[in-house]
């Protein structure tokens, strides 16, 4: 299970890494009744890898205890694509992002001690 996870978390982070990159040369425009549609492939891969995450979510969430896997896919995924943010997109962090960070550690830390 531990590798269906892992995979799951790469898979989350890679498709919402490439619908960043593309969601910058894609927009939707409504003018005069036309719909107009342009999308990069980037965002497209990025929809594809996501679908195929959200499959994988729903498989592990049925096989592990939901207080547990929530709390655990959710931090991993955000910690993860903060990291993705700053090294790849070059966003900025800062003490407020640090402190989300060890806040959200010691969320699953907590959710996982065992009374």
């Amino acid at each position: 299970m531990l590798i269906i996870i892992l995979i799951y978390i790469c898979i989350t982070v890679l498709g919402l890494t490439f619908m960043k990159i593309g969601g910058n040369g894609s927009y939707f425009q409504i003018e005069k009744w036309v719909f107009d549609v342009k999308i990069d492939l980037y965002l497209i891969m990025g929809m594809c890898l996501y679908i195929i995450s959200f499959l994988m979510y729903a498989y592990i969430i049925s096989k592990n205890d939901l207080s547990y896997i929530i709390a655990v896919l959710g931090a991993a995924v955000t910690i993860i694509s903060i990291l993705v943010g700053i090294f790849v997109f070059h966003e900025q962090i800062n003490v407020y992002k640090v402190i989300g960070i060890l806040i959200i550690i010691v969320g699953v830390v907590l959710v996982n001690i065992k009374t």
